[in-house]
């Protein structure tokens, strides 16, 4: 069995110093018929990665990143069934949703 492990994502831009630089994946979800795959990180936003080249193709650093961060380990994101969007709970104020690739919300 050969085994390859995709490399850590890149660290959010943050106003503060990030206390815990360890990787939690919280949810994945496959994209383009398993070519692309959406991870979902408690300290590093999400991040798409190729599965055939094992490279980063975007990451989304959320607006509220301070807030998923800092807070509890309960942070959630959904995928839309389209594939095109993802909802994240901030642990703030509700949810944010991002189109695929873009670092802002749409609502």
């Amino acid at each position: 069995i050969t085994r390859k492990i995709f490399p850590p994502p890149k660290d959010l831009p943050l106003v503060g110093e990030q206390l815990d630089k360890r990787l939690h994946g919280r949810a994945i979800a496959f994209k383009d018929k398993g070519n692309l795959l959406v991870v979902t990180y408690l300290h590093h936003g999400i991040v798409c990665w190729d599965t055939s080249s094992f490279k980063q193709q975007w990451q989304i650093n959320p607006i509220h990143s301070h807030q998923i961060m800092y807070g509890s380990h309960s942070g959630h994101a959904a995928l839309s069934s389209d594939t095109k969007c993802i909802a994240l709970m901030n642990l703030g104020d509700g949810v944010d949703i991002y189109s695929l690739g873009k670092s802002y919300p749409d609502l």
